[in-house]
This record gives structure tokens, sequence and C-alpha cells, in this order.
């Protein structure tokens, strides 16, 4: 917490999270041309599984690789909000995947009390 009073860490907090929303609204989007981020999310986990996972168990074959990781990170990220359901709902590939890691990877370590 350092040296700043509560009132300088919440207006910094607050700042950074109207910051953060803006450029995202504002810029990421008009640089990437995404209109829907829903759409955009299953399509990339489309090409995921057509083109990084194929026929396989994972992307790297019979185990996971680092690329199985960081997809997977993404998911369980959001795996307690709408947008997790979704994905899986929309992307009927991805969920047999998406168990598959979760065996390998195993429980989350979070120490907030949520399962997830």
């Amino acid at each position: 917490r350092g040296k700043f009073v509560w009132v300088e860490r919440q207006s910094v907090r607050l700042s950074g999270a109207v910051s953060m929303y803006l450029i995202s609204q504002n810029v990421l989007k008009k640089r990437h041309g995404i209109e829907d981020e829903r759409l955009e999310l299953y399509k990339a986990l489309e090409d995921w599984m057509e083109n990084g996972v194929g026929g396989a168990a994972f992307c790297g074959g019979d185990v996971p690789n680092v690329a199985d990781i960081s997809v997977f990170g993404v998911l369980r990220a959001v795996k307690t909000f709408e947008t997790f359901d979704d994905a899986l709902a929309n992307v009927k590939s991805v969920e047999g995947w998406y168990r598959r890691m979760e065996k390998e990877v195993g429980e989350a370590t979070r120490t907030d009390g949520i399962a997830n």
C-alpha cells in the first residue's frame, strides 16, 4: 500500500479502470475491426480447435504444451462469468478439449474461496 492514503489509492484504481475501458472501446476495437466481442471469441476458439488442436487431444499432441496452457488459462479466467458458458455452448468442439485440460492441469489454487 505504500504511503498513499485511501483517497489516492481509490482514485488511481478508478481512473485505471476507466482508462482501460476507454482504450478497449475506442482504440483496440477499431484497430482490429471488432464489432461483436463474443462473435470474435467464438471465431478465435473455432480457429484454435481447427488449426491449433486439430484432430489431436491437445495442441501438443498427447500432452498439453504451452499453447494449450495459455488458451486454457484465458478460458479458466472467465469460467465464473456468462462468457464461459456462452463460449462452450457456441463452440461445441472446445468443451472436450477444455475438460481434458482440467484433468491435466488440476484444481485452481485460488485463495479467495471461489471455486474455479
